[in-house]
């Protein structure tokens, strides 16, 4: 979509056609007018284009990724960059005056100087330049010329180098573009146009496995771009190669750590036909496709697919193809500088100095390979990785206001540059063939979850494991040489419903992993919860630094002979404690300070629930929220006014961990109530488990206390609480919310209009995203729209639990 700012200053002008430019020309202002023409008005037109569309395999598409939130219009006595600036006005908002500013979402924005304002100061005389998002009025004291206003720079957030995580700036030097007539008052005058370009290019990722070998198959579990710039200038190339105050980050912007890419197990055509012409039960539901590139054109873009995971960084800019070596031109295998003399040791071309500034992407994903019984032969984690550029050949340019669109295409056995399978598809080592572009670990026995990672609530775990010849393993780990791990257990799973928990030690202990109704092969771990009445029972095996961990070793046997089968880590986060005051805490609870104990990390993305289910309830408290879907009431209406039905019929679809029906954050929550804690092997077995429909006997006021913590997931005002803890450096920086992306909250969009809502079958819940000064906001302000989303999409969380005081 394109959206066009208009700024305007009108003199009388014989000249009528208006010009759009494109994002990398501009035009000249007019020459200086005689002074009889200063009375009248001007009127600059600001136009934010549609970015310049690469895509190394088909070259075809486009896309826009910006939002206006503020301007600064700067006039200068010239366009030389030793040019004085004469006056900066800056808006960020509609607004009456000298400018006069119309700025509505979707729509063009208008900017117009009155012929009063035009005359006195001779505004037909100077030079425009505009800079958008830049946040704040430029200081004219400190920015005097062109010149230091071309040099302004984007800076990444603290935190986040290399990341624009809160959107674009953007940058124009205004020509002209016609004459205008003004709609109110009539005046004819001098039309200028401004065309923005953004400091940022956006990519976005496909992997085409069509041409993969039978039995292959590729998870994506992560994307993200590594050497990309700290910073950008508003108005002159940015080329790090040349610049070293730009700085380089090793790693930019990444989605897919927690769970939120969400994109199928890719698959070839001769897998999806290898079953009698039919697809094996085991790629039922893969595809041959995952990711993508948004559909459109330049003049329009639909970004409405939340299959595709755009991710965005500073311009990169190494001066065109000169900068790539010719090799490359012949094998895209040998991309490289042309600075880089290397022969070979391809796997070792990252190491080369020639490409410190070189920035790519990559691709990790779960490769498995299976035999025609669909048995797993071997797997393991594989990475993709791509130089960016104009071409898959020698360019290396990252041009801002572009969108380049990636397509790994894999084809056979997808990894024999990793060097660990041959041609054949054998697992044998083949360094003939390694590259740097990929990189592979890969063993006969796979776990498909990659390392556990639990939040401080404690977590009943499902380990995918691919590839064991026997159901019986032998479990240890090297943490302890015979001391038990007192918050790790395992189950050992005896058939037909029975078994019983262990305890992890240093010794190998006999288990046997469970078998899904699917197939598939589980060993299940429990991981007891965080007790802020335990602290110190831990001993070594407490947190330190808000960490404890553990290693797991699976052995085929344990005697002098065993081998091991494959590894994994068990890593467990303590929950942040912060007191949070406050008028709105009075409000809400009663009483104040509360304390509130909040996730360390993330949680995997999941989505919110309740598709398409008539809610008609908000609370200020994430517990609230939750204790309204799994109640089976009767409901107080001074508490759940208009009630419509009972919730917990729909909530009970998701237990025991929320994964039915695509999952729902909210009623997982609910399955880390009252979990055992210091050195309790849980009760039952796993076939209770997950038979087990039935919610903890909680109440609308559970009173929590240090030993049960409520987990759920935090209202809007909780996520408030989360950010002003962040804004006073009381989250883990090493673990931050990230900026980029949004969060569920526990508040949905209702269906009854007069508590907000937009009438029956909503499928909407709110979401929260930092840096956003949502942390402000009162109940009297209007929430953004955009955060409004689908509740059947996944996306992260974190979860809060109160403790009264």
């Amino acid at each position: 979509m394109r959206r066009r700012t208009c700024i305007s200053f009108f003199v009388l002008s014989v000249l009528s056609a208006a010009l759009c430019i494109s994002s990398c020309d501009r035009m000249e202002l007019m020459p200086q007018r005689p002074q009889s023409d200063e009375g009248k008005t001007v009127t600059l037109r600001v136009i934010v284009p549609e970015p310049v569309v690469v895509d190394p395999m088909t070259r075809a598409g486009a896309g826009d990724f910006d939002k206006i939130r503020d301007l600064n219009i700067v006039a200068a006595d010239g366009g030389s960059d030793d040019s004085a600036l004469f006056e900066v006005y800056y808006a960020d908002g509609s607004q009456n005056g000298d400018p006069a500013v119309e700025m509505e979402e979707g729509k063009d924005i208008t900017i117009h100087f009155s012929e009063e304002f035009t005359g006195r100061y001779g505004l037909t005389r100077k030079k425009f330049y505009i800079v958008a998002n830049y946040g704040r009025k430029i200081d004219k004291a400190a920015v005097t010329t062109v010149g230091l206003l071309k040099a302004l720079k984007q800076e990444s957030s603290e935190g986040f180098p290399g990341i624009p995580v809160n959107g674009c700036m953007m940058f124009a030097e205004a020509g002209h573009a016609g004459t205008h007539t003004h709609p109110d008052t009539g005046q004819t005058g001098l039309s200028l146009s401004a065309e923005l370009r953004r400091t940022v290019a956006m990519i976005t990722v496909g992997i085409d496995g069509s041409r993969l070998a039978a039995g292959v198959s590729i998870v994506p579990r992560r994307i993200s771009l590594h050497r990309v710039p700290v910073q950008c200038y508003l108005g002159m190339a940015n080329k790090p190669y040349e610049d070293e105050t730009l700085g380089i980050e090793e790693i930019g912007e990444q989605k897919g750590d927690g769970g939120e890419l969400n994109w199928p197990m890719v698959v070839g055509d001769e897998t999806l036909s290898s079953d009698q012409g039919q697809a094996p039960s085991w790629a039922a539901s893969a595809e041959t496709y995952a990711g993508g590139h948004y559909a459109g054109d330049d003049e329009s873009l639909d970004v409405s697919d939340r299959t595709i995971a755009p991710l965005f960084m500073f311009e990169n800019d190494h001066g065109g193809d000169a900068f790539g070596h010719e090799d490359g031109i012949r094998d895209p295998r040998l991309k490289r500088p042309a600075a880089c003399r290397m022969a070979g040791e391809w796997g070792n071309l990252l190491e080369d100095r020639s490409t410190a500034t070189c920035s790519y992407l990559e691709v990790e994903a779960l490769y498995l390979r299976r035999n025609t019984d669909g048995t797993t032969r071997y797997g393991g984690t594989v990475r993709f990785r791509f130089f960016l550029g104009d071409d898959v050949s020698r360019n290396f340019d990252v041009l801002r206001d572009h969108y380049y669109k990636v397509t790994l295409q894999l084809e056979g056995n997808a990894v024999t540059e990793g060097g660990q399978v041959d041609e054949n598809g054998d697992l044998t080592v083949d360094g003939s063939q390694v590259t740097w572009r990929v990189e592979s670990d890969l063993r006969n026995v796979v776990i498909e979850t990659g390392d556990i990672i639990v939040g401080g609530s404690g977590e009943y775990y499902p380990i995918d494991i691919s590839g064991l010849e026997s159901p019986r393993i032998y479990v240890k780990t090297e943490n302890s040489s015979d001391e038990t791990i007192m918050f790790v257990h395992y189950f050992n799973d005896a058939g037909n419903g029975s078994g019983t928990w262990g305890s992890l030690g240093g010794s190998p202990a006999e288990t046997q992993v469970s078998k899904t109704d699917d197939g598939k092969t589980v060993l299940w771990i429990f991981i007891s919860p965080w007790d802020p009445n335990l602290e110190d029972i831990y001993g070594d095996q407490g947190f330190k630094d808000g960490i404890r961990s553990v290693d797991v070793v699976l052995m085929d046997d344990d005697g002098s002979n065993a081998k091991e089968l494959t590894r994994f880590k068990i890593v467990q986060y303590q929950p942040i404690r912060y007191e949070a005051s406050g008028d709105y805490i009075e409000k809400e609870y009663g009483h104040q300070p509360i304390t509130m104990y909040i996730d360390r990390v993330d949680r995997e993305a999941m989505p919110w629930g309740f598709d398409g289910e008539e809610l008609d309830y908000n609370a200020n408290n994430g517990y609230a929220n939750t204790y309204h879907l799994i109640s089976e009431g009767p409901f107080d209406p001074d508490i759940y006014p208009g009630h419509g039905g009972n919730h917990r019929d729909v909530a009970v679809k998701y237990l025991p961990w929320g994964k039915q029906h695509g999952g729902s954050a909210l009623i997982y929550a609910t399955t880390l109530w009252y979990l055992p804690t210091y050195f309790q092997s849980p009760s039952g077995t796993i076939n209770d488990l997950l038979n087990n429909k039935t919610f903890p006997d909680h109440n609308s006021d559970p009173g929590a206390n240090g030993t049960d913590l409520h987990w759920a997931v935090p209202s809007i005002m909780g996520w408030q609480v989360i950010e002003k803890a962040s804004i006073a450096g009381d989250l883990d920086p090493n673990h931050p919310v990230l900026p980029y992306m949004q969060y569920w909250t526990s508040n949905a969009v209702v269906a009854d209009p007069d508590a907000g809502g937009d009438g029956a079958g909503t499928k909407d819940s709110y979401t929260y995203q930092f840096g956003r000064g949502l942390h402000s906001l009162t109940e009297l302000d209007t929430y953004p729209a955009d955060l409004r989303q689908d509740r059947a999409v996944a996306m992260r969380f974190r979860l809060v639990a109160i403790q009264d005081n």
